[in-house]
């Protein structure tokens, strides 16, 4: 498009605008431990709502200048590999105090929500290390109260109403029913005489898609195994495509997530034989009954 600068352009422009930032915090800390100051680090992960979910560390100072204002500021944020054990972590946050000129020395305590791994690596700095008072206010409410839905109720238009009296907050306040699922061209209605037939291919094709719902959601809910499959693949020249999990009401979405499974098998093959710790994918025979039963499916 005119005026727009390209991906190379785009990321030096966005990595000479970070490296200002760093500049920013590094001196805004080093102008506080100069104060005499010192400070609280905490440390927090999270996982990106998207596809190719990473791992990511970001680590927090908080501190009080001499006129009593409270500061805070964002030093290091990362993407963790694996393993993410205390070493990992700690590690890690080394690295962060480094980058803005600190030791464990100027910390007076640390700060974490409750996973071990975190907590057990700010330990070892050997301050006092404090719970999370959001998650202790959080998690009792989360897992003690059950959870309340708000309902509400249709209201009928009136009979004898017209539309130049119709009010627009009728709409807003009826419930509108669910769609209706979808229906498959295996879930249409199946003339008598081949029942039968439809039944028999129900009963040989229902073991091999439950092997393949299994693989395809062990894949879906370990980001680390896909990254690596991602990467590798991509390495090797072989096809990747995200693995998709199946909507009870979109048939088309089961066909789908099958397809890809097969689009994937080259890579899975290959990182198989890489990593032999990794689930058994199907065999040749098995996908070439897979690619017949998406065929059945589709008909």
């Amino acid at each position: 498009l005119p005026g727009m600068c390209g991906r190379t352009k785009m990321q030096d422009v966005i990595d000479q605008v970070v490296e200002e930032i760093r500049t920013d915090v590094r001196e805004d800390v080093q102008k506080a431990k100069d104060s005499g100051a010192k400070f609280s680090m905490q440390g927090d992960t999270w996982k990106p709502k998207v596809k190719r979910r990473r791992h990511y560390l970001a680590v927090l100072l908080t501190w009080v200048t001499p006129d009593w204002t409270v500061e805070e500021r964002c030093i290091h944020v990362k993407a963790l590999p694996r393993p993410r054990n205390a070493d990992t972590y700690k590690a890690a946050f080394d690295e962060a105090l480094a980058n803005v000129g600190l030791s464990p020395s100027d910390l007076f305590c640390t700060v974490s929500d409750h996973e071990g791994a975190i907590r057990k690596a700010l330990k070892s700095f050997d301050v006092p290390n404090v719970g999370c008072a959001c998650h202790a206010l959080q998690l009792p409410v989360k897992h003690v109260v059950p959870p309340l839905k708000a309902t509400r109720e249709v209201s009928a238009a009136p009979a004898d109403a017209s539309d130049a009296d119709f009010d627009s907050s009728f709409i807003s306040s009826t419930k509108i029913p669910d769609s209706e699922p979808e229906e498959s061209p295996a879930q249409s209605a199946v003339p008598l005489d081949h029942q039968e037939e439809r039944d028999a291919l129900i009963k040989f094709y229902t073991p091999l898609i439950a092997k393949v719902r299994a693989l395809i959601e062990w894949y879906i809910h370990d980001d680390d195994e896909v990254n690596d499959l991602e990467g590798h693949a991509k390495q090797g020249g072989s096809t990747f495509l995200n693995f998709m999990t199946e909507t009870p009401t979109r048939w088309s979405s089961s066909l789908t997530a099958w397809l890809r499974y097969l689009e994937n098998v080259p890579a899975l093959t290959a990182e198989k034989a890489r990593n032999p710790s990794l689930p058994e994918n199907l065999t040749s025979a098995e996908c070439i009954e897979l690619l017949h039963a998406c065929v059945v499916y589709r008909v």
